[in-house]
């Protein structure tokens, strides 16, 4: 992928796009160290708490939807697609728990297998180039919790399903 790409989001204000794109510019990065698009969103500020507010206000926004921030990812992917000589691309789907015992607070925790499992679990659809076997984009990411899901797919929270059954659209 090339670094000067404009993945603008319709709909929203300059800021904000401005804010999208500086995110994904930094996950672009394959060097760049831990949560370096929250590093960089943040960098802009002075202080602690504005580092914070700024953060928040971006993930917090009503104005956008999670599949409004997919939408110039699919577009981009499927641009890629069209570059491949093979004449198919693969997804790759992953499950991964995020283990949260020790954080009583967090009430929406999932309880996975027994009564210690308590955490989120996070599911991601990475599509894939067939030819070369490198990643082109994120297709979907899926977060759940004890009240459900929350998805790229879809808007708002629905029920939780099993793996196999997630993917079945």
């Amino acid at each position: 992928m090339q670094h000067d790409l404009k993945l603008p989001i319709d709909g929203i204000d300059a800021r904000l796009n401005r804010r999208y794109q500086r995110l994904v510019k930094q996950h672009m990065t394959s060097a760049a160290p831990l949560a370096p698009a929250v590093k960089d969103l943040a960098s802009a500020q002075k202080t602690t708490f504005a580092t914070t507010q700024a953060v928040w206000r971006f993930f917090n926004n009503e104005r956008i939807s999670f599949g409004q921030l997919s939408e110039p990812i699919i577009s981009l992917a499927l641009e890629q697609v069209a570059f491949s000589p093979h004449p198919y691309a693969l997804v790759v789907h992953d499950w991964s728990r995020l283990q949260f015992r020790s954080h009583n607070g967090k009430e929406e925790r999932l309880k996975m297998t027994h009564c210690g499992d308590v955490g989120y679990e996070l599911q991601t659809s990475l599509l894939v180039d067939a030819a070369n076997g490198l990643p082109i984009a994120p297709l979907s990411q899926t977060l759940t919790d004890g009240a459900g899901c929350r998805s790229t797919l879809t808007e708002g929270l629905s029920e939780r399903l099993t793996h196999m059954d997630s993917l079945a659209g």
